[in-house]
This record gives C-alpha cells, sequence and structure tokens, in this order.
C-alpha cells in the first residue's frame, strides 16, 4: 500500500454541516465526492457508460458491492474553527439590500443576512490517502490536488465558499499556476486520446486562460470548457462579496437556480499559491446559454 500525506489550510468559510445538519465536520466521504466531481469535469468519454466504468475502478460504485474504491481516506490532524459561523449571502449587507432585489425584510433586517455554523477561515487540515496495490497512486494524488485548486468544501462552493489550498513544498520548482493545472488535468484524463489542455495569457490582461484542444464531448456530466485564472490581492471576504453581487446581475438558470435547483455551470474558486491569492472560474459544459454565463463571468472578474 501506498500512503501520501496532504497539508490543508481553508481560506473561506466552509458550510460541511455534521450529523445533526448544524455543527460543522469535515469527513472523508466529503473529500472523496469533490475528487469524483473534477475527475469526471476532466474526462472526455462518449459514452457515459465507460465513465462510470472507469470511475468506478478508482472511486468505487455504490450499484456494484464487489466495487469499492481504490484509496481510502483518514484525516490525520484537524485544527478547524468551528466555533463561529458566516453569512453565505455575504453581499446581502446594509446599504445593498433592497426589496427590488428579492429581498425580505423582518424586524427591519433582509432575512437573507443570516449567518450559519461553519469552520472558520485560516484552518487547518491533514489528510492521508492509502490506495490500495495496483492503484495508481499518482493519480489519486494529482486528482487531489487538482480537486483543491478548482473546487472547494459544502454548501456555496460553485460561489467561492469552501475554498482551501495544499501547502506547497518549497524545495519542489514552483510552476505558474495555470501550467501546473494544466498538468494534472492532462495526467487525470484516462481516455486513449486525451485531450490536451494549454494555457495562454489573455492580451492586455493578467487572466490566464486554460484551454481543451478537444470541445466537450456531452453535457450528461461535467466537463470542463474552459479554466479562467486572474491574481488578485482583494481580502476573500470582498471576493465573496463581488462574486455574490455579479449572481445578482446575471441571475437565472443558465447560471443555476434555486427553484427548481440547478447547479451552476460556472465554478469560482479562491486559491493560495506560494503566497499568492488566485481566483479561478471553471466553466463548464451544459446546455444553457454560454453567452449569459460568459457575461457573468466577465463581471466577476472585472471586479476582483
Amino acid at each position: 500500500m501506498k500512503r501520501i500525506d496532504f497539508a490543508c489550510k481553508t481560506i473561506t468559510p466552509m458550510f460541511l454541516a455534521g450529523e445533526n445538519g448544524e455543527t460543522p465536520e469535515l469527513r472523508p466521504p466529503s473529500i472523496k465526492g469533490l475528487m469524483r466531481f473534477w475527475w469526471r469535469a476532466v474526462q472526455r468519454f462518449e459514452d457515459p457508460s465507460a465513465l462510470r466504468d472507469r470511475e468506478a475502478e478508482i472511486f468505487g460504485s455504490a450499484y456494484r458491492k464487489s466495487e469499492r474504491a481504490g484509496f481510502r481516506i483518514r484525516i490525520k490532524k484537524s485544527q478547524l474553527d468551528d466555533t463561529g459561523s458566516a453569512q453565505p449571502l455575504p453581499h446581502h449587507r446594509e446599504g445593498w439590500c433592497d426589496p427590488k432585489k428579492g429581498c425580505v425584510f423582518r424586524n427591519n433586517r433582509c432575512t437573507k443576512t443570516k449567518p450559519l455554523p461553519c469552520f472558520q477561515s485560516g484552518g487547518f487540515f491533514t489528510l492521508e490517502f492509502v490506495c490500495r496495490d495496483g492503484i495508481d497512486h499518482d493519480l489519486v494524488a494529482k486528482t487531489f490536488e487538482l480537486s483543491a485548486i478548482l473546487g472547494g468544501l459544502g454548501k456555496r462552493s460553485r460561489r467561492g465558499f469552501g475554498s482551501f489550498f495544499i501547502e506547497e513544498d518549497e524545495e519542489n520548482q514552483q510552476k505558474e499556476l495555470a501550467r501546473k493545472i494544466c498538468g494534472l488535468m492532462n495526467s487525470a484524463c484516462m481516455i486513449e486520446e486525451p485531450c490536451i489542455f494549454s494555457e495562454k495569457q489573455i492580451p492586455g490582461s493578467n487572466i490566464s486562460h486554460i484551454y481543451s484542444s478537444g470541445s466537450a464531448t456531452t453535457t450528461e456530466y461535467p466537463q470542463i470548457k474552459k479554466i479562467l485564472i486572474k491574481q488578485t490581492s482583494e481580502p476573500p471576504r470582498n471576493i465573496l462579496i463581488k462574486i455574490g453581487e455579479a449572481s445578482h446581475a446575471w441571475p437565472g438558470p443558465d447560471c443555476g437556480n434555486g427553484n427548481p435547483r440547478l447547479a451552476s455551470p460556472v465554478y469560482i474558486t479562491l486559491y493560495t499559491y506560494y503566497g499568492n491569492r488566485f481566483v479561478i472560474i471553471t466553466h463548464l459544459a451544459s446546455n444553457k446559454n454560454e453567452i449569459y454565463q460568459q457575461n457573468f463571468i466577465d463581471e466577476v472578474l472585472s471586479n476582483v
């Protein structure tokens, strides 16, 4: 068996409810679910059944009891502060809230300003991955690294909450974050003729663009269309507020919806890399209006 350790720190509040639905709790299934999501997003299988077969080999399957995951996760150490709460909709604040924006007031206070229990920013946890013999432990490690960069844990993770980063080994050669992400995605893509992810700088900006040599093949599961990366000095809370304001500027089912429930194809996270803070926006394939989604992305990038 191969063992791999990762030391992680939280960047933004993490809304992970425990067994009672209120007290925050970090559990291995949440981490494995995050990895499963982003592993799928990198793949380019045209046949969803072929995707499920490969996925079951790595992550296990609830439908095939004989198919267990090729690795397990153990939380070795946790110093996460669960004594406070945070507002999952921080853009709802005094001076901004208005009935015209959908706010409902009770006792002269917007109901959407209510905070929820969470793990606070600046927490620390260490994970141990134990890989069975015959399982590609390098693939498992790189999938987790990619998931930490592109995704988050808990509620509102598509809008920047639940972001965390892996502490980098300063002895390793430092790479630009965009090139690192490209390398991780190309390593994780498992089809025989993988699409190659490449990066370029958008002219006249400090934004990196990661794109694929092949277009998304289906919308039956999330596939990455492109990734935009912008370095910023804005405090995390300010970034979360700007993301929330952009979601109000471009509301509706094309960018996610509460009723009917529809996950947003635009996934935003924060990441710290060698002391620098980045906003990372991943645009996933969908059958919704991509122009509308791009307007939402542009709104975020212009304000963070």
